[in-house]
Protein backbone atom coordinates (compact mmCIF):
# COMPACT_ATOMS: atom_id res chain seq x y z
CA UNK A 1 0.00 0.00 0.00
CA UNK A 2 1.52 3.58 -0.89
CA UNK A 3 0.25 6.13 1.49
CA UNK A 4 0.61 9.82 0.71
CA UNK A 5 0.88 11.82 4.20
CA UNK A 6 1.02 15.73 4.22
CA UNK A 7 1.98 17.69 6.93
CA UNK A 8 4.28 21.05 7.49
CA UNK A 9 5.59 19.27 10.50
CA UNK A 10 8.82 17.82 9.50
CA UNK A 11 8.59 13.79 9.19
CA UNK A 12 10.16 12.81 12.13
CA UNK A 13 7.53 14.21 14.61
CA UNK A 14 5.94 10.98 13.33
CA UNK A 15 8.91 8.86 13.25
CA UNK A 16 7.47 5.81 15.34
CA UNK A 17 4.57 5.82 13.45
CA UNK A 18 5.61 5.79 10.06
CA UNK A 19 8.00 2.99 11.23
CA UNK A 20 5.35 0.80 12.27
CA UNK A 21 3.32 1.88 9.34
CA UNK A 22 6.36 0.54 7.51
CA UNK A 23 7.71 -2.77 9.42
CA UNK A 24 4.40 -3.68 10.27
CA UNK A 25 1.83 -3.09 7.52
CA UNK A 26 4.71 -3.01 4.71
CA UNK A 27 2.98 0.38 4.02
CA UNK A 28 4.79 3.28 1.86
CA UNK A 29 5.00 6.71 2.86
CA UNK A 30 5.66 9.69 0.98
CA UNK A 31 5.85 12.81 2.50
CA UNK A 32 4.78 16.29 1.45
CA UNK A 33 5.24 19.07 3.33
CA UNK A 34 3.33 21.87 1.43
CA UNK A 35 -0.17 22.02 -1.11
CA UNK A 36 2.52 22.28 -3.71
CA UNK A 37 4.36 19.37 -3.05
CA UNK A 38 1.26 17.22 -2.28
CA UNK A 39 -0.39 18.81 -5.55
CA UNK A 40 2.68 17.63 -7.72
CA UNK A 41 3.07 14.06 -6.06
CA UNK A 42 -0.90 13.34 -6.63
CA UNK A 43 -0.45 14.23 -10.25
CA UNK A 44 2.15 12.04 -10.73
CA UNK A 45 1.43 8.58 -8.50
CA UNK A 46 -1.74 6.71 -7.29
CA UNK A 47 -2.05 6.22 -4.41
CA UNK A 48 -4.18 4.16 -1.70
CA UNK A 49 -4.91 6.48 1.18
CA UNK A 50 -3.90 10.54 2.04
CA UNK A 51 -3.43 11.58 5.87
CA UNK A 52 -3.69 15.53 5.65
CA UNK A 53 -2.80 18.08 7.55
CA UNK A 54 -5.83 20.47 8.52
CA UNK A 55 -3.78 23.25 9.28
CA UNK A 56 -1.04 23.48 6.46
CA UNK A 57 -0.52 26.60 5.32
CA UNK A 58 -1.87 27.75 2.28
CA UNK A 59 -0.53 30.84 0.01
CA UNK A 60 -2.15 32.40 -3.62
CA UNK A 61 -1.88 35.13 -5.01
CA UNK A 62 -4.91 36.23 -2.64
CA UNK A 63 -5.34 34.19 -0.30
CA UNK A 64 -2.85 33.62 2.78
CA UNK A 65 -4.02 30.61 5.23
CA UNK A 66 -2.47 29.23 7.99
CA UNK A 67 -5.41 26.21 7.88
CA UNK A 68 -7.29 26.36 4.50
CA UNK A 69 -4.65 24.29 2.69
CA UNK A 70 -5.98 20.72 3.77
CA UNK A 71 -9.57 21.69 2.45
CA UNK A 72 -7.56 23.35 -0.97
CA UNK A 73 -6.01 19.17 -1.40
CA UNK A 74 -9.16 17.65 0.33
CA UNK A 75 -11.78 19.79 -2.79
CA UNK A 76 -8.85 19.13 -5.53
CA UNK A 77 -8.86 15.43 -4.43
CA UNK A 78 -12.28 14.52 -4.40
CA UNK A 79 -13.45 16.84 -7.40
CA UNK A 80 -15.42 18.92 -5.20
CA UNK A 81 -16.67 22.36 -6.34
CA UNK A 82 -14.62 24.76 -3.70
CA UNK A 83 -17.97 26.38 -1.37
CA UNK A 84 -18.11 29.94 -1.22
CA UNK A 85 -17.51 30.68 2.19
CA UNK A 86 -14.14 28.98 2.40
CA UNK A 87 -11.04 31.11 1.24
CA UNK A 88 -9.86 28.68 -1.55
CA UNK A 89 -12.92 29.43 -3.51
CA UNK A 90 -11.37 33.13 -3.96
CA UNK A 91 -8.26 32.02 -5.56
CA UNK A 92 -7.71 28.06 -6.36
CA UNK A 93 -5.20 29.18 -8.80
CA UNK A 94 -2.40 27.39 -6.94
CA UNK A 95 -4.34 24.36 -9.05
CA UNK A 96 -5.03 25.65 -12.43
CA UNK A 97 -3.25 23.45 -14.86
CA UNK A 98 -2.82 20.75 -12.92
CA UNK A 99 -4.44 16.58 -13.90
CA UNK A 100 -6.86 15.63 -11.54
CA UNK A 101 -5.10 12.69 -9.39
CA UNK A 102 -5.96 9.07 -10.79
CA UNK A 103 -6.44 8.49 -6.91
CA UNK A 104 -9.63 10.66 -6.89
CA UNK A 105 -11.10 7.71 -4.08
CA UNK A 106 -8.98 7.14 -2.27
CA UNK A 107 -9.49 7.17 1.49
CA UNK A 108 -8.66 10.33 3.14
CA UNK A 109 -8.24 11.47 6.68
CA UNK A 110 -6.95 14.10 8.66
CA UNK A 111 -5.16 15.13 11.48
CA UNK A 112 -5.21 18.09 13.42
CA UNK A 113 -4.25 20.29 16.58
CA UNK A 114 -6.99 22.40 15.95
CA UNK A 115 -10.92 22.51 15.59
CA UNK A 116 -12.77 24.93 13.82
CA UNK A 117 -16.21 24.31 13.22
CA UNK A 118 -16.44 26.27 9.69
CA UNK A 119 -13.35 24.62 9.18
CA UNK A 120 -15.44 21.01 9.67
CA UNK A 121 -17.97 22.01 7.60
CA UNK A 122 -16.11 22.88 4.41
CA UNK A 123 -14.29 19.59 4.71
CA UNK A 124 -17.51 17.49 4.92
CA UNK A 125 -18.72 19.47 2.03
CA UNK A 126 -15.89 17.74 -0.02
CA UNK A 127 -15.22 14.36 1.92
CA UNK A 128 -18.49 12.71 4.28
CA UNK A 129 -17.98 11.01 6.31
CA UNK A 130 -14.58 12.91 7.33
CA UNK A 131 -12.07 11.63 9.76
CA UNK A 132 -10.20 13.90 12.25
CA UNK A 133 -7.87 12.61 14.16
CA UNK A 134 -6.56 15.24 17.11
CA UNK A 135 -2.57 15.49 17.41
CA UNK A 136 -0.87 14.50 18.94
CA UNK A 137 -2.12 11.33 17.00
CA UNK A 138 -2.76 7.97 18.25
CA UNK A 139 -1.58 4.98 16.56
CA UNK A 140 -4.52 2.74 17.15
CA UNK A 141 -6.77 6.02 15.37
CA UNK A 142 -4.35 5.97 11.95
CA UNK A 143 -4.69 2.04 12.02
CA UNK A 144 -8.13 1.16 12.16
CA UNK A 145 -7.90 4.17 8.83
CA UNK A 146 -5.48 2.16 6.99
CA UNK A 147 -7.04 -1.03 7.81
CA UNK A 148 -10.08 -0.28 5.99
CA UNK A 149 -8.09 1.50 3.16
CA UNK A 150 -6.31 -1.60 2.95
CA UNK A 151 -9.92 -3.88 2.80
CA UNK A 152 -10.97 -1.77 -0.34
CA UNK A 153 -8.19 -2.82 -2.31
CA UNK A 154 -8.50 -5.69 -4.86
CA UNK A 155 -6.46 -8.82 -3.83
CA UNK A 156 -2.76 -9.22 -5.09
CA UNK A 157 -2.39 -11.76 -7.61
CA UNK A 158 -0.32 -14.82 -6.03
Amino acid sequence: MRLLWVDDDAPDRFQYEATVLTEDYRIEIMWARSVAEAVQLLSKRTYEAVVLDQMLPFKSDSVVSDYWGGCVILHWLKRSKYPSSAPPAEDPSVLLGKPLPANVGAPVCFVSAFSDDDVHRELLRACDPLLIFPKPLELKMLEEFLRAALSRQPAEAE
